[in-house]
């Protein structure tokens, strides 16, 4: 029980954190870098979102457009989210997005699908129960700061860029944590070869 209680108050001091004005604007920025990050991928090759979005059956027949739109959408939603303008509606937009797309994975896995997302900048991962943790946790996050009182948007350009780096660091760690299975990988390969090296010499 102890452990649980732990986790239960780590997540209320961060919930409580969130609720303040830097901890809002850093939650903020944490949503608009993964907007961009996930439009980037879409908009340098809108085929092949389109044809994810074609997996996810939300479309008969993959276009161009749609992924180009997709990519668009989420480009401007970050934008609107980094300058501060209409903060309401970009929050309400990326809570629609981040939990239509935990829908359509939750509905793809419970049928037993496997394809590549193209999401989150990870352009080969295939979709996971990770995958829609983080879509609704993003979401769920999205949600909480439209609900949230306080004010909303950014109070100084000099708290801007803090609120940006709080907020880089947060991603980054957390892009790191996920890809925890590759590093491990490339660890032990390390390790071998390192090994072989050391056996060839003596």
């Amino acid at each position: 029980m102890g452990g649980f209680q732990s986790v239960g108050h780590a997540l209320a001091e961060t919930l409580a954190f969130v609720r303040t004005g830097a901890g809002h604007g850093i939650a903020v920025w944490v949503l608009a870098i993964v907007l961009f990050w996930s439009a980037v991928p879409k908009l340098r090759n809108p085929m092949r979102a389109a044809v994810a979005i074609s997996d996810f059956r939300l479309v008969s027949t993959p276009r161009r457009w749609q992924g180009a739109l997709l990519g668009a959408t989420e480009m401007a939603l970050g934008l609107f989210l980094a300058s501060g303008a209409a903060p309401g509606v970009a929050l309400a937009g990326a809570s629609v997005i981040f939990l239509a797309f935990a829908a359509t994975i939750a509905r793809s896995l419970l049928i037993g699908e496997q394809f590549p997302c193209y999401c989150f900048g990870g352009e080969d991962d295939s979709i996971t129960v990770l995958g829609l943790l983080r879509a609704t946790a993003l979401g769920a996050l999205a949600i909480l700061l439209l609900t949230a009182p306080g004010a909303v948007g950014h109070p100084g350009v000099g708290s801007v860029y803090l609120e940006a780096i709080g907020a880089a660091a947060v991603v980054g760690s957390f892009a790191l944590v996920s890809q925890y299975r590759k590093l491990l990988g490339w660890n032990a390969d390390t390790v071998n070869f390192l090994r072989r090296i050391g056996e060839a010499e003596l």
